[in-house]
């Protein structure tokens, strides 16, 4: 199967899933046995933190049986998983996924660094998974991070900040590697946004932002 062609982002979804839950079935397994200690071990028993590790290890149980449930509910629907479900702001998931893998398959479409522009949308594949339509940005630029292992510099991480207008993404930012390429296709194909961090953009976004209808409670 084509990357990114068609059925890609439902089985990639499935995979991602299934590993969730094997990933959180062996750590509870390892939960359990070590919970099985305070029973089988007469010591352990008569420990006065006998309850309080009990309850706590019980917390991580449920957590963990949570999460394997919730890893099962979305391998049974792929549309349920981040990589699917980013799509969701914007319409239909399947039809809306359905026509990125066409493009690709097509040859109108090919990965830049760590994103999948289309003709429509800004896809981030990889984790965490992200989704933002180019007419939904409003305001985008590159944030630059210093690194360093034992206060010795060891280089500068480029990531991409966007912010938008739908309710969905209006106060998140979109951080993953970017590079020239992926900065000249957002400058040709936003239709409303600004691109760069200056005083008067960050000034244009909160007066953009604050007079946007706010989002309805569900």
């Amino acid at each position: 199967m084509m990357k990114y062609g068609r059925g890609w982002f439902e089985m990639e979804a499935r995979r991602r899933s299934g590993n969730a839950v094997i990933r959180n079935a062996i750590f509870l397994l390892m939960l359990l046995g070590a919970m099985s200690i305070w029973f089988l071990d007469p010591g352990a028993m008569r420990s006065r933190d006998r309850m309080k590790v009990l309850i706590g290890e019980g917390l991580f149980a449920a957590l963990f049986a949570w999460r394997i449930s919730v890893a099962m509910k979305r391998k049974a629907d792929p549309t349920e998983h981040p990589l699917m479900k980013e799509f969701a702001p914007y319409g239909d998931v399947r039809a809306l996924v359905a026509g990125v893998e066409a493009e690709v398959e097509e040859g109108a479409v090919f990965e830049v660094g760590d994103y999948l522009p289309t003709s429509r949308f800004l896809v981030h594949p990889s984790y965490p998974p992200q989704v933002v339509a180019f007419d939904d940005i409003a305001w985008v630029y590159v944030k630059e991070t210093r690194r360093s292992i034992n206060f010795i510099p060891v280089g500068t991480t480029r990531s991409l900040e966007i912010f938008t207008f739908s309710p969905g993404h209006r106060f998140v930012s979109i951080s993953a590697t970017v590079d020239d390429q992926i900065l000249a296709i957002l400058s040709k194909k936003m239709t409303r946004g600004r691109m760069g961090y200056t005083a008067a953009n960050e000034a244009w976004w909160h007066q953009t932002r604050d007079a946007l209808p706010k989002e309805k409670a569900a």
